[in-house]
């Protein structure tokens, strides 16, 4: 059978003193130094390339329900390999392994603004999956679901200590209160917005009567699209969401106002598209006052 290329690694423990022992005169009988001790590791890295909140949330559950998953399986699938006496215990271990998945986006309340700031690309090991074979019985294992709860403890805090750096990723806070099944499908995952890093509110409005009714369809989705282009500026160049371009514009018929509301940033892309708009019809865009949110 051919061997596949896997990222585990099968360590004989007790060679090694076997062999140093072999050339002393109280060496032990051949049938003792024939035990050896094997410990089958599996190697927990992820990697995110970097992304929003969300994206983190999505690579995460992938990682634990897909990536790790299948190497697990197959570390056990190698214990059974090396000792048949262990199938029993494969076959329990390989089933939980199964029914295992992490499900923290489906209940995840992540505000819009979220969407638009940006983690670093990380790297992480975690620590190693372990299985120890002595005498044909296992001596030692940490099971999957011990893992998986102690890994998504340990990227919980380390979204947290990066939010230190970078406030404009808020707090990632999961409610969990039964243990291990709680974490895996928790009541409660939000990402809380730091409110020092967010956007002021700004409020303007824009006479349009000069601009064909029939036309302002098209003005409220230029300012849509506009929005959409710049939040994926945003993401890309990493720019904090205190600086990106969110908000959104009513317009009112019976008077001819459009009325845009949100950042500093989203009323100015509105007021040149609106500018930009009544050029093409011939005259200058009456602003009127600006007022800005509480």
């Amino acid at each position: 059978m051919k061997s596949r290329s896997t990222p585990f690694a099968v360590i004989p423990l007790a060679l090694a003193f076997a062999l140093l022992g072999a050339g002393h005169s109280d060496a032990q009988p051949a049938s003792q130094a024939e035990s050896v001790s094997q410990m089958i590791t599996v190697e927990d890295s992820f990697i995110f390339e970097g992304g929003t909140p969300r994206q983190f949330l999505s690579a995460l559950e992938k990682h634990h329900n897909n990536d790790l998953k299948t190497n697990w399986l197959a570390m056990l699938s190698q214990a059974a390999e090396l000792s048949p006496a262990v199938a029993e215990f494969v076959k329990r271990e390989k089933e939980e392994v199964r029914q295992f998945k992490v499900d923290w986006l489906s209940i995840a309340d992540i505000p819009d603004e979220m969407d638009m700031v940006r983690l670093p690309r990380l790297r992480v090991a975690g620590e190693r999956g372990v299985i120890e074979i002595a005498d044909g019985q296992i001596q030692r294992d940490v099971s999957y679901s011990q893992h998986v709860l102690n890994g998504l403890g340990s990227w919980m805090q380390l979204y947290n200590d990066i939010g230190q750096e970078k406030p404009e990723i808020g707090k990632l806070f999961v409610e969990v209160s039964q243990g291990l099944p709680d974490v895996l499908n928790p009541a409660v995952v939000m990402l809380i917005p730091d409110k020092a890093s967010a956007p002021e509110i700004k409020v303007k409005a824009f006479a349009i009567k000069g601009i064909p009714e029939a036309d302002w369809k098209k003005l409220d989705e230029d300012i849509s699209r506009g929005m959409q282009h710049a939040m994926h500026y945003a993401v890309e160049a990493s720019i904090s969401h205190s600086r990106a371009i969110t908000g959104n514009v009513r317009i009112h018929r019976e008077t001819g106002l459009l009325v845009a509301t949100g950042s500093e940033s989203f009323t100015q892309m509105t007021e040149s598209i609106v500018e930009a708009h009544s050029n093409n019809q011939g005259f200058l865009p009456r602003t009127l006052p600006t007022q800005d949110g509480e």
